[in-house]
């Protein structure tokens, strides 16, 4: 635990000389502050900035509290996603290459300490962006629309962390397998774009896989029926790909 505890130290440090500790939460902030906003003064803009033509009318549905948040949480896996996957993509392919990675591994060091400190403090800064993001976003849905229940943001945020594990997961377990930087980045968001195609392409027979998260929220906001399949999969998932990243660097030639 004390090599858990030097090494989270270590990757904590290089993220706040790397800024991802400023710039990463501060784009969730301004991702949840722009989509409640947007959706309330739509109108506004489009008649401020003249794109309709003349005699012709838009009117913004009506939309509830619960809705803005599913907006939000849509903007947070795009955008986010994206944003997650380019902060972490070189976490072992620059060690790795500076050869950083094997005059660290080669001192009596366990290489589970090694790969876990990094996804601990990768997890710690993307989930503490989504909360604040979260947040800043549920003041405004508060004074422009209607607040939430705690029990419902709490619900909300949590199952959504899932999916952030399960997003940061994949981006370091690739990460791991493959020394391009640029390669890591590409199979990362084709995995996870897959991934959210599941429910498109299958339909409900789809909706156990990890995108099946984000349609359990937006069913649980919206109070339809949900389904608890989708939490067990992933956290299955994010066990195997812990348990494979951790392993694959046990491999002489990996730090090479």
């Amino acid at each position: 635990m004390n090599q858990l505890s030097a090494f989270i130290k270590k990757e904590a440090l290089e993220s706040w000389r790397n800024y991802k500790c400023l710039w990463l939460p501060a784009l969730f902030v301004v991702l949840g502050i722009m989509q409640p906003l947007t959706l309330y003064y739509m109108e506004d803009m489009l008649a401020f900035l003249g794109g309709l033509p003349e005699g012709a009318g838009f009117v913004m549905p009506t939309m509830t509290a619960e809705e803005v948040v599913v907006h939000t949480l849509d903007q947070f896996s795009q955008i986010g996603m994206f944003a997650i996957v380019l902060s972490f993509m070189s976490t072992f392919t620059n060690e790795r290459k500076t050869g950083e990675a094997m005059l660290i591994l080669v001192k009596p060091v366990t290489h589970w300490a090694y790969w876990l400190s990094k996804w601990f403090v990768a997890l710690a800064l993307v989930i503490g962006s989504f909360i604040a993001g979260l947040v800043a976003s549920l003041y405004y849905i508060s004074l422009l629309y209607d607040s939430l229940s705690l029990s419902s943001i709490l619900i909300t945020g949590i199952v959504y962390g899932v999916w952030l594990t399960f997003i940061v997961t994949v981006t370091l377990f690739i990460g791991t397998i493959v020394k391009s930087s640029a390669v890591v980045s590409l199979f990362s968001i084709l995995t996870i774009m897959l991934v959210l195609m599941f429910p498109v392409l299958f339909g409900e027979g789809a909706l156990w896989t990890p995108a099946g998260l984000l349609v359990m929220i937006k069913a649980f906001l919206l109070n339809d029926p949900i389904s608890l399949k989708p939490i067990w999969t992933t956290l299955s998932l994010i066990f195997l790909l812990l348990l494979g990243g951790t392993n694959y660097v046990t491999k002489k030639e990996w730090s090479i």
